[in-house]
């Protein structure tokens, strides 16, 4: 029973790390920070794949690779930053990255990008405000995913630091 555990653990976590895998920008970005803060439009825009889903014209993508580059250069001293500052300087950023995406994008491409940030989150879209609203989650509901999401995210740390061993 716990080898077939720690291998469903072991596809759940693969899964959830592949989903915004795809969002790393041109370049693969610094270390895991980014992958672990999800990604949000910044790096989505900047992936040459989205970009093709988007339909963007040659305007569009250059003034996303300026932006994109802006994005990492500010996302470079948060290493340094303790973990709130970081959430906060995060959540501006990604503000930030919105607000241009209004901007830059046609109201068409704007709804899509949306979408695919949800598909990109995981578990996690089920924490975002509009899609808790739109699902019409009680606060039950939200409580048991909150769970299954903590859960889940000792489950991969313990397997991913040797705290699981899959061949049992």
């Amino acid at each position: 029973m716990r080898s077939t555990r720690m291998t469903l653990l072991a596809f759940a976590a693969a899964a959830l790390l592949a989903s915004p895998a795809f969002a790393q920008p041109p370049g693969g970005g610094r270390g895991g920070m980014q992958m672990r803060g999800g990604g949000g439009i910044g790096m989505l825009l900047g992936n040459a794949s989205v970009q093709e889903e988007l339909k963007l014209d040659d305007k569009q993508k250059e003034k996303i690779k300026e932006f994109t580059a802006k994005q990492r250069e500010a996302q470079q001293g948060l290493r340094d930053l303790d973990q709130e500052e970081r959430r906060a300087k995060m959540q501006e950023l990604n503000k930030h990255a919105e607000s241009f995406a209004k901007e830059v994008l046609t109201p068409e491409q704007n709804k899509r990008i949306q979408q695919i940030v949800i598909q990109t989150a995981g578990l996690r879209a089920f924490a975002m405000e509009n899609v808790a609203k739109e699902l019409k989650l009680t606060d039950e509901q939200k409580e048991k995913i909150k769970t299954l999401s903590d859960d889940l995210q000792k489950d991969v740390r313990e397997l991913f630091q040797g705290g699981g061993d899959a061949q049992e």
